[in-house]
Formats: C-alpha cells, structure tokens, sequence
C-alpha cells in the first residue's frame, strides 16, 4: 500500500517551483519515500512536542537558502500553516514557488494525528490557554486520543 502511495504522489509530481503539502499523510510519512527534499521542516515528523523549539529566524534564514537552490519540495500541512500563521509566507510568494495541496483523500475532517511517545503532553499543550500552545490552536481546531492514537482536525 505505501508503495502505491508513492507511486502516485511521483505521479502527480510535475512541476517546477513546485512545494507539494501533504495532507493527511502524518501517521504513514515515516515509512514513505519521497524523492523531493522536505521543507519547512519543524522536526514534528519525529515528534510534534518539537514545533516549541523552532527558533523562527533560523528557520527562515535555512528555508531562503533552499528556496533559492532547488526546484521542488515537500512538507505536512502543519508546516504550511506554521509558515503562513508566523507570516513568513512572503517567504514562498518572494521565491515564485506554486502550493499544491495533496490530500490523502481518504478523511473527511479527522485525520491521523502524528504518532509518538508524548501524546498526552501535546493534547495537554493544545488545551492550554498560553502563547506557547497557541501555535497549535492555531494549526488544528481539535487534538484528540482515540484507541490510543491522535487524531486531527485542521485549521482552514
């Protein structure tokens, strides 16, 4: 099944200029091999705790860079929306880079959340009313555990 995944997100691959965002891909994108290079990468791939550690102007300064260098990139929607809520989305308009989004399509509004140890600190973290969490009420409209899981539903 991952196989047939990314044969088809190869297929729909195309374009120069191009950043592809999956969406809806977090809980099967460690075991997917994309060809592109990931950008806007927060580290949340490994854990979503690491979205409280991005220091914005690196992560800016290391984004220019790779957006002057190649053509097509990669990243979750979560990335999307981090750049886009931080207003470094010039970042991307500057650069003539084209947004497509690909939706795993299989998902109305609840997604598979990524998987890791700290779940209960992450829903713990997006329940709170504080500037640090707000980074992710500003990504999701809700975080939730089931059968030991997280599930998602994304901002608009």
């Amino acid at each position: 099944m991952l196989k047939i995944i990314e044969d088809e997100i190869s297929n729909i691959v195309n374009g120069e200029k191009t950043i592809y965002v999956l969406k809806g891909f977090d809980s099967i994108i460690k075991r997917i091999n994309l060809k592109y290079e990931h950008i806007f990468d927060l580290g949340i791939i490994n854990d979503l705790i690491n979205i409280f550690n991005v220091d914005d102007e690196t992560f800016m300064k290391d984004n220019f860079i790779k957006l002057s260098s190649k053509n097509i990139y990669w990243c979750l929607y979560e990335e999307l929306i981090y750049v886009e809520k931080k207003n470094l989305y010039g970042l991307v308009q500057a650069s003539g880079y084209q947004i497509k989004i690909i939706d795993i399509g299989c998902f109305d509004y609840y997604y598979p959340g990524i998987q890791g140890e700290n779940l209960k600190k992450i829903i713990k973290k997006f329940e709170e009313e504080t500037p640090q969490s707000n980074i992710l009420q500003k990504i999701y409209t809700s975080m939730e555990i089931r059968n030991g899981n997280l599930v998602i539903s994304y901002n608009k």
